[in-house]
């Protein structure tokens, strides 16, 4: 069960209710009207009704059972639900709290060569005095106009008196047209999204087996928010960032993609507001953590969602590929055929040569277009139906896959603990791709290899029991990288293997004793007979910089050649 993308709620400007007001409408929009199935709008078209409360909550807080609008709008805004306190106090991106603005005496309009104070600017842009001096820049002190335009925000251009900065009234207006103001984050949109096979198989499933599989997703979305509130959302402090005790999250369950075809997904609400663990000031999230950490959510999701489905159905799974892994006896092509949307996102994808998770995303949110809705709930499943045997997997095929008498997940023993850490430990296992790691690799790769080896044993309690006990095992040396690199991936901790530091020991050492070996060397006619002939059979031709490492490789005294 990957997780999509996690999308950060608001609007820019400095309001944050009307952004608030449209995400309780847009939620909110499709149960207002009864249907006789569930209701088919964005965020309420949900195979279980109105949203649900998750995450363990904020300062002690927690919220629970269906979500009242009125509750999620003081939650989104900032407020504690009880008191209706103001919990964040920063300004910032937050941009919830009741800021100060200063008021002096300044005319809206004026000569454009009138010389305004930081107050004044601060007043007719209705900011902050020290929002002004963070900004001001004084161009006669740069290089070139050129230092200007590259600024990684947009400067104010004034002039400092005797340390004081003051700036012309035409300066500020070309800055106020020019200005955009910082976005307002009032919730993140954390997507997951199962198996296209899942959302096939819950077309065809009775109401009982329905119930299993929501269930199923339940506990997968409940073991996401777990995993990312105990090691991916954080608040900031100072330069750095502390753990938080929990969210506030709305979630909300869906059954159709846009183009109204089966695709079970959850949409979770993440409020901007937490509270440090360790007690303190409540802030607005540090989403940085968030985005690192959504795919390994995803992986853990789908996890726990196959074990349950193995369980309770005897559902059997093709083997996993990157935490993903279809229902085993659904033919592919069904899945292609009922997967028009995604075919949609991938064609973009493909034609503008994007690849990563991010460029997905664009090519997602530039081929979207309204959400449809059905005239009748009960006609679309009946089409849903009779799509799915038209292709070939039918009701009945649906039943030849479930076998409740099938032998359960066994669980794990210590023999299989065991053999999970040498996999792990292994060459293919979490060094296979790069020499160091970092907690998120050891739980994809975990995943992965139980899945293949083990028939979906693992649980998210299994899974952080497993990846703590690798994490400090004998094999596992925690290692220092460039502080770059950590602010890149949003991982403080690195690793390594001892077998892997070994690895590289022989090397180092093996280079060094090859050192003036006194190798045979390769006469220098021969090297150029051969570079000629090389460029005669293929055609192309070596650069100066090309035939020179070609020559130090054959003629080097050295065992070994480094290129």
């Amino acid at each position: 069960m990957p997780i999509v993308h996690v999308t950060p709620l608001g609007s820019n400007g400095s309001d944050a209710s009307s952004a608030v007001a449209q995400i309780i409408d847009y939620l909110q929009r499709g149960t207002r009207q009864h249907q006789p199935g569930p209701n088919v709008g964005y965020y309420a078209d949900s195979a279980e009704g109105p949203g649900v409360w998750r995450g363990r909550g904020v300062g002690g807080h927690q919220l629970a059972g269906p979500v009242d609008p009125e509750l999620l709008r003081e939650v989104l805004l900032g407020h504690h639900p009880a008191s209706g306190q103001i919990l964040v106090t920063a300004t910032g991106s937050a941009g919830r709290a009741t800021k100060d603005r200063p008021s002096v005496n300044v005319a809206m309009s004026g000569p454009p060569d009138e010389l305004l104070s930081t107050a004044q600017v601060a007043t007719l842009l209705a900011t902050s005095e020290r929002y002004i001096r963070k900004i001001a820049i004084d161009p006669t002190n740069v290089a070139t106009e050129t230092d200007i335009a590259m600024s990684r925000r947009a400067r104010l251009q004034g002039t400092q008196i005797d340390g004081n900065w003051v700036f012309k009234r035409e300066d500020v207006e070309r800055f106020a047209r020019t200005r955009e103001e910082p976005k307002v984050v009032v919730a993140y949109d954390v997507t997951l999204s199962v198996e296209k096979s899942i959302s096939l198989a819950w077309v065809h499933a009775d109401q009982q087996q329905r119930q299993t599989i929501d269930a199923a997703i339940d506990l997968g979305v409940t073991a996401a928010i777990s995993y990312l509130e105990d090691h991916a959302i954080a608040v900031r402090r100072g330069r750095g960032s502390e753990s938080v005790d929990g969210v506030w999250a709305a979630s909300y369950r869906h059954l159709t993609n846009r183009n109204l075809e089966p695709q079970l997904h959850e949409h979770i609400l993440i409020a901007n507001v937490a509270a440090p663990t360790r007690g303190g000031q409540t802030r607005a999230i540090d989403a940085r953590g968030l985005m690192h950490h959504a795919k390994t959510a995803g992986y853990v999701a789908g996890a726990v969602i196959r074990n349950h489905l193995s369980n309770e159905l005897g559902i059997e799974w093709n083997p996993t590929v990157q935490g993903l892994a279809d229902i085993a006896g659904i033919n592919r092509d069904v899945i292609d055929a009922m997967s028009t949307r995604r075919k949609e996102v991938m064609s973009l994808a493909n034609e503008l040569g994007l690849d990563s998770l991010t460029s997905r995303q664009y090519a997602a949110l530039t081929t979207r277009q309204a959400k449809q809705q059905p005239a009748d709930w009960d006609e679309l499943e009946a089409t849903w139906q009779q799509q799915l045997s038209a292709l070939g997997f039918t009701k009945h095929d649906w039943l030849q896959l479930v076998d409740a008498k099938r032998q359960q997940v066994a669980t794990l023993t210590d023999t299989d603990q065991t053999v999970l850490m040498k996999l792990l430990d292994s060459p293919e296992g979490v060094t296979q791709r790069s020499g160091i790691f970092t907690r998120r690799d050891v739980v994809q790769r975990l995943i992965d290899f139980d899945a293949t080896h083990g028939s979906n044993r693992l649980n998210l309690d299994n899974i952080e029991h497993l990846t703590d006990k690798f994490l400090t095992s004998h094999s596992v040396v925690q290692v220092d990288v460039p502080s770059a690199q950590r602010a890149r991936t949003g991982e403080a901790r690195w690793y390594t293997t001892t077998a892997t530091l070994q690895l590289e020991r022989n090397v180092i050492d093996a280079y060094r004793q090859g050192c003036n070996a006194t190798t045979p060397a390769v006469l220098a006619d021969t090297i150029d007979i051969a570079i000629n002939q090389w460029q005669h059979a293929t055609g192309h031709t070596l650069g100066d910089d090309q035939a020179a490492m070609v020559r130090e490789i054959c003629t080097t005294r050295d065992r070994y050649a480094i290129v």
